[in-house]
């Protein structure tokens, strides 16, 4: 009888951890401190695809210019602007020149 006790006491101790966390949890989440994992899941997924779908418009956008271009410098600033205008939050002045393999 006295090991059901303990384990009770033990279990009701753990559960009361428990509840006190997720009430600290639930405490930060209204105060703006955490954020669930879902919804930065969610967040990251809608923001990659606005990227990837800017960054699909490109082509269609330059194609025909760079057609008729035969200036190296004069398309890599043009592709550069574009890159500017599907990634305004990336600053493309950072990006170095591509290696040359």
């Amino acid at each position: 009888m006295r090991g059901r006790a303990c384990a009770r006491t033990v279990h009701a101790d753990v559960r009361g951890q428990c509840v006190a966390r997720l009430k600290k949890l639930e405490l930060a989440e209204a105060l703006g401190k955490v954020v669930r994992w879902e919804d930065v899941q969610q967040g990251t997924f809608d923001t990659y695809r606005a990227v990837r779908d800017q960054l699909f418009t490109i082509p269609e956008r330059v194609a025909a210019e760079f057609a008729v271009e035969d200036d190296p410098k004069a398309i890599r600033e043009r592709l550069v602007g574009e890159l500017g205008l599907a990634l305004p939050h990336v600053r493309l002045e950072d990006v170095g020149s591509p290696s040359r393999v």
